[in-house]
């Protein structure tokens, strides 16, 4: 659910281009993710207080928070383009 939240917030991103890799400054996508990063944790967190089983509330949140927002800003670019790179194997261009 995590992942279906988040990906709704950037497809609505998406479709009014913030974050777009070819036009969009360095930094734009990845404090995007960074942003996604550091709202995940909370996300499940509270979808978990949510149906009453609070052992997810164990440990630092903050934590969590911080540690995923920062690997998502390292990784938004790198990923990004990896993934644009093998989205596009086995697509031939027409001319």
């Amino acid at each position: 659910m995590v992942g279906v939240v988040l990906a709704f917030g950037a497809s609505r991103l998406g479709k009014e281009g913030v974050g777009d890799l070819d036009s969009a400054a360095w930094w734009g996508d990845a404090d995007l993710a960074a942003g996604a990063g550091f709202a995940a944790p909370v996300i499940y967190t509270a979808g978990g207080v949510g149906v009453l089983n609070f052992s997810l509330w164990h440990g630092s949140l903050v934590n969590s928070m911080v540690v995923n927002g920062v690997a998502f800003f390292v990784l938004a670019r790198p990923v990004s383009r990896l993934a644009r790179m093998v989205g596009r194997v086995g697509v031939r261009a027409y001319r």
